[in-house]
C-alpha cells in the first residue's frame, strides 16, 4: 500500500499531474500487484480517477500514507507530522560525528 500511495503522490506532488494508465500498471507491478487489484484503492477512497482519466491520491489517501510512513518512522518534511523540524543537520546522520559507545 505504501508503494502505491507514495508513487502516485510523488507524481501528483512533484510533477503536478495525475498518474496515467501506464504509470498505474507500472506502480502495481512494483508493488507486486495485478493492476486489477487497484480497484480496492478507489473503493476505499484512497485514490480517485478524475474526469481526464488521470489518478490522484485523495485526501483520505494522503492521511493513510502519512500514517503508514509514521509507522515506518519516515517523516516527510513540510508535512504536519514534521512540525517545525527542518532538514536534518549534516552531523545528525554522519557516523563520524556520533559519540562512541564505551560500555
Amino acid at each position: 500500500m505504501v508503494e502505491v500511495l507514495r508513487s502516485v503522490a510523488e507524481i501528483n506532488d512533484i510533477q503536478h499531474r495525475g498518474a496515467s494508465d501506464e504509470e498505474m500498471r507500472e506502480i502495481a507491478q512494483r508493488a507486486g500487484m495485478d493492476p486489477r487489484g487497484m480497484a480496492g484503492y478507489y473503493a476505499a477512497n484512497l485514490l480517485e480517477k478524475r474526469d481526464d482519466g488521470l489518478r490522484w491520491v485523495s485526501g483520505p489517501g494522503h492521511d493513510r500514507l502519512g500514517r503508514l510512513l509514521a509507522l515506518s518512522g519516515v517523516v516527510i518534511l513540510g508535512s504536519p507530522a514534521a512540525g517545525d523540524a527542518g532538514p536534518p543537520s549534516a552531523t545528525a546522520c554522519h557516523p563520524a560525528t556520533q559519540p562512541e559507545d564505551h560500555s
